[in-house]
């Protein structure tokens, strides 16, 4: 194949994205957090022979990612860098994904190259959370993008030939993707909405049935748990829903402005609110200006005829374009999210609608294209906004703003010169010191019962461990919380200070 300049220019925007996720992976001296060290811990005892489906005391996030970091341990030995090569890996994939998605909707180079260069170098939370481990959204969005590819393939490829083989596949990425993170489901009802329309008849299609033979293959696992665990996974996901009109605000007014890049999460403050204005300006016109133009499109072809194709369940495929996927995505991202009181939460850190990054970067790119194609200065104009707006995120917030920075090799090197096995301590670094440690001493938090709770084997064994092998260590800025397990400080315990930790030991008399 020829290498053209645009080739080198694609390749050199795709390194440029690789490169900023290896930065945010590997540049912290706390590399990674609670539930990351709680997936290792999981990783470490699948290598050990365990076969866990879901992630402790999480029935709703599978483990998938686990069992791969477990075949890197088995490989190159446990640590924290290939504890986070899985979702590193992933996050690579999407990035390509995302550029093969674009290609399938627009058949256009230019939009494939401007939306790989807006999801390569995206707002700071994107970054970051596609380098961390246990979430499952990293691996979940690209099942999600296979999804919408394969969709716009059986509707629009006529390959005939070929149509079974993407109904399997399809149902397959469904079914891995739902037992990884069923936040899946946004990605799951535009593919089948858009073959309703395409189809309504689809199940009577011989090769459709190959859905759910793929569905059942992929989301065996869970599958199989669910049935042997009254369906905890469903009715974990599925309650009543709570504030709707509420949860609609808090998706504009909180979400998105970090989904955009400019706001860190956790926070209402713009990094700079006349550049985070225009930014969302620019945004609300490309959608805006898509949803519009889909509209006309629809209204020019006869709503009569619309309606009568849907009342006989016929094809409605003379309405569709490729990007109607991508608008789907969107609207049932809005949709799911505000009715479903699992989803609904933790907008203002906006993982639960992460899954606009797979149609806002293409439609964005789409707008700006357009917007060159009739004023070249305006195109550069939008595009550089958006892209200065992510690279300002980005310089706000650097890879080590996102966790408390602090090293546990201290204390480890502490603990194993008195003798210790057993640690109370905080959720935030109790699992952490039993992987990086890989169980030589075992910990549970004693600040925070649901922690406590993801493995409730170390409460036993903690509990029940004679008291000259146990301390409690706890930050300092957290205060004396070693009170409440030890009880005020006597004669039989010895406390001291490393690096910003309070370490409390029982020395017997």
């Amino acid at each position: 194949m020829k290498i053209t300049r645009f080739n080198l220019l694609v390749a050199l925007v795709f390194l440029v994205g690789v490169g900023l996720r290896l930065y945010y992976f590997l540049t912290p001296d706390t590399k990674i957090s609670m539930d990351e060290a709680t997936y290792g811990v999981q990783a470490f005892h699948i290598l050990k022979g365990e076969r866990s489906v879901f992630f402790y005391n999480q029935p709703y996030t599978g483990t998938l990612s686990a069992y791969l970091a477990a075949m890197l341990f088995s490989i190159f030995g446990v640590s924290d860098v290939w504890l986070k090569t899985v979702p590193f890996i992933f996050s690579v994939l999407f990035l390509l994904t995302t550029y093969y998605l674009a290609w399938e909707v627009f058949k256009n180079k230019y939009i494939c190259l401007i939306s790989l260069l807006f999801i390569s170098v995206t707002s700071p939370f994107w970054v970051n959370w596609t380098t961390r481990t246990g979430t499952g959204y990293p691996e979940m969005m690209v099942f999600g993008n296979l999804i919408l590819i394969l969709t716009l393939k059986i509707v629009f490829a006529s390959l005939p030939k070929r149509q079974g083989l993407y109904f399997f596949l399809l149902g397959l990425c469904a079914g891995i993707g739902y037992w990884i993170q069923p936040a899946i489901i946004y990605y799951g009802l535009a593919a089948m909405t858009m073959i309703f329309l395409w189809k309504p008849t689809f199940f009577l299609l011989p090769t459709f049935y190959l859905v759910p033979l793929g569905f059942f293959l992929g989301a065996m696992p869970a599958l199989i748990w669910n049935f042997q665990n009254s369906n905890l996974t469903n009715r974990s996901l599925f309650h009543k829903p709570f504030g709707v009109l509420g949860s609609i605000r808090d998706f504009f007014l909180l979400g998105l402005p970090v989904i955009i890049g400019v706001r860190k999460p956790f926070s209402e403050t713009d990094f700079f609110t006349p550049l985070a204005l225009v930014t969302e300006a620019i945004y609300g016109l490309a959608i805006g200006y898509s949803m519009f133009n889909r509209l006309k499109d629809t209204l020019s072809l006869g709503l009569g005829k619309l309606f009568a194709s849907l009342i006989r369940l016929r094809s409605l495929k003379e309405y569709l374009k490729p990007q109607d996927i991508l608008i789907l995505n969107m609207l049932f991202v809005l949709v799911v999210f505000s009715l479903s009181s699992p989803f609904n939460q933790f907008v203002i850190e906006p993982r639960y609608i992460s899954a606009l990054y797979t149609s806002l970067p293409i439609l964005l790119a789409a707008f700006v294209c357009l917007m060159w194609n009739r004023v070249k200065i305006l195109g550069v104009f939008l595009g550089g906004i958006v892209l200065a707006n992510n690279v300002y995120g980005l310089y706000s917030v650097p890879p080590n703003k996102f966790l408390d920075q602090y090293k546990l090799d201290p204390i480890i090197s502490y603990l194993g010169e008195r003798g210790v096995k057993y640690v109370y301590g905080e959720f935030d670094f109790s699992y952490r010191l039993v992987f990086e440690t890989q169980e030589d001493i075992i910990a549970t938090p004693g600040d925070n019962l649901f922690g406590a709770h993801r493995y409730p084997e170390y409460i036993k064994k903690v509990q029940l461990a004679p008291i000259t092998q146990k301390a409690c260590v706890f930050r300092l800025t957290k205060g004396d919380n070693c009170a409440n397990i030890f009880g005020p400080q006597t004669p039989e315990t010895k406390m001291v200070e490393i690096n910003g930790f309070r370490v409390i030991t029982y020395e017997g008399i």
